[in-house]
């Protein structure tokens, strides 16, 4: 359970239409797909729904949009998968919708270290040639100079 489904369920988060499918993001693999659909049987996926009602990640099969699928690395547990994928689309709306990062610009990943999308951040930078730094409390990193 990732914090929309807690807001839902707890009535802070817009109301869902009833009745819904509870769990709006995960991970697993892939089933079966219908025609036109680029994603294939035994592909490994991470989603985040709508928002406008579940989908049913609470449940052993998901019908899901393919617009909402991302491929999950190999590296990454379904575990892990199922929580960046919300990590994904805020750092992407963040640098991209809210506020179009540019060169120059400093990016705070807050939890560097511990969150499976600070790793990209800091090894590979975030985009458009902006400078990042991240809170982290072990030496897995090196320290900003």
């Amino acid at each position: 359970m990732n914090f929309n489904d807690i807001y839902q369920r707890s009535g802070q988060f817009r109301p869902v239409p009833l009745p819904t499918h509870l769990g709006q993001e995960g991970a697993g693999v892939v089933e079966a797909v219908g025609p036109g659909v680029h994603d294939r049987p035994g592909d490994r996926v991470a989603w985040c729904g709508d928002h406008h009602g579940g989908c049913g990640s609470y449940g052993t099969y998901a019908l899901l949009q393919s617009e909402w699928l991302v491929p999950l690395p190999g590296a990454l547990s379904f575990e892990q998968g199922s929580g960046a994928a919300m990590q994904g689309v805020s750092a992407q709306a963040m640098t991209h919708s809210v506020y179009a990062v540019k060169a120059g610009d400093l990016c705070l990943v807050h939890s560097a270290a511990s969150v499976p999308g600070g790793e990209p951040w800091l090894s590979g930078g975030p985009p458009r040639g902006a400078r990042s730094a991240g809170p982290a409390s072990c030496s897995c990193w090196p320290a900003a100079s």
